[in-house]
C-alpha cells in the first residue's frame, strides 16, 4: 500500500481565490450519475475539495495542502478555467496558467508574479 504524497502549496489569497474558483467552475461541468472512467470524480467531492482548502488557508493564511491523488482534477480544473477564460476574451493566458499549475506542484506563488503574468500575457 503506498501513502498519498501530500503537497503543501504556498500561496497569496488571491492565487486560492483563483484556484478555488478555477474548480468550482470545473465543479459545474461534472456529469451526475457514476462513470467507469478513472478520473472521474463527483462534483460533491470537487465542492468538498475546495470547501477544505478554504478551510485550511483560513487558518494559515498563506498556505494549505492537497493529496497527490486529486491533482489530475486539479490541473484539469485549472486548465478549463484558464481556457474558458482565454475564449471569452479572446486572448492569451498561458502564462496565468502554467503560473497556477506550478502552484499546484508546491512552487511558491504571490501576487507580484501574478502581475507579471497578467503583463506577458498582455492582459494589463
Amino acid at each position: 500500500m503506498t501513502k498519498d504524497k501530500i503537497i503543501e502549496i504556498n500561496c497569496s489569497p488571491t492565487i486560492k481565490n483563483i484556484l478555488c474558483e478555477a474548480l468550482k467552475s470545473y465543479a459545474s461541468t461534472c456529469p451526475t450519475g457514476n462513470s467507469k472512467h478513472f478520473y472521474f470524480i463527483k462534483k460533491s467531492e470537487l465542492l468538498s475539495i475546495i470547501d477544505n482548502i478554504e478551510q485550511q488557508f483560513n487558518q494559515t493564511a498563506n498556505h494549505f495542502s492537497i493529496n497527490d491523488d486529486i491533482m489530475t482534477h486539479l490541473e484539469a480544473a485549472v486548465r478549463y478555467h484558464y481556457d474558458h477564460i482565454q475564449h471569452q476574451i479572446r486572448a492569451n493566458v498561458d502564462q496565468q496558467k502554467h503560473l497556477l499549475l506550478n502552484a499546484l506542484h508546491g512552487m511558491p506563488v504571490d501576487d507580484q508574479q501574478l502581475e507579471d503574468a497578467l503583463r506577458e500575457d498582455k492582459i494589463i
